[in-house]
């Protein structure tokens, strides 16, 4: 082939990634197991005493840190961290080409379906790193699939690199890293309110560092 938990308080509002992993048949297949952003990168942000590394609100910092990366991600329509996700769709695509939502896309696992037999079967494709997309194979033809739901399955790893990955890119963008840390900020200011955070409460520096990436799904 070719190529949130703790003491803190905040309501995530209506998620648009995960409305748009619905709609576009994507589904979570493996969450990312390491995180964009260390303890020490937001203890600094926070300006925070520690001491041999510690400090009192490590806890929390643990638990915010996801957090605050599904955020982003929910804003972004992107995949903030390494992550393996599936494509599911009714066939093949009449136009020969499939794009993949929620990138960066960092290598795909499989294409499988299932044929008009029922049986599940493994197909070549050419993979365009480029615009993110399969296409069909050098042989000119898709194979073909049954037309019913989820008979097309594209399974892919997604996801910005991470520091202790190796080879670490695609990198995460400094701009993400600091909206991120804004965001972890906010929330640190206002865990102890009692009313939950709101998207439109939301400081705008946040989203400016965050729109030069954000991709436009075009869900209402």
């Amino acid at each position: 082939m070719n190529t949130v938990t703790g003491t803190h308080l905040f309501y995530w509002p209506s998620s648009i990634f995960r409305e748009a992993h619905r709609r576009a048949g994507v589904k979570l297949v493996t969450r990312p197991e390491t995180e964009p952003l260390f303890i020490e990168d937001v203890q600094d942000h926070l300006r925070l005493d520690t001491l041999n590394g510690v400090s009192d609100d490590d806890n929390w910092i643990e638990d915010t840190i996801p957090a605050a990366r599904e955020w982003c991600e929910d804003y972004l329509a992107r995949s903030l961290a390494p992550q393996t996700l599936d494509l599911v769709t009714n066939g093949f695509p009449l136009c020969g080409e499939l794009y993949l939502p929620f990138g960066p896309i960092q290598e795909i696992v499989s294409v499988s379906y299932t044929d008009g037999d029922g049986d599940h079967l493994h197909t070549d494709y050419v993979f365009d790193d480029f615009e993110e997309r399969i296409l069909r194979p050098y042989s000119g033809q898709w194979p073909s699939a049954r037309n019913y739901p989820n008979s097309l399955r594209v399974r892919y790893r997604a996801g910005y690199m991470t520091s202790e990955d190796s080879p670490a890119e695609p990198a995460l963008p400094y701009s993400i890293k600091a909206a991120m840390k804004l965001l972890i900020g906010h929330l640190y200011e206002n865990r102890e309110g009692s009313s939950p955070t709101k998207m439109e409460e939301i400081p705008l520096g946040i989203t400016s560092l965050l729109n030069p990436y954000r991709y436009r799904l075009g869900l209402a």
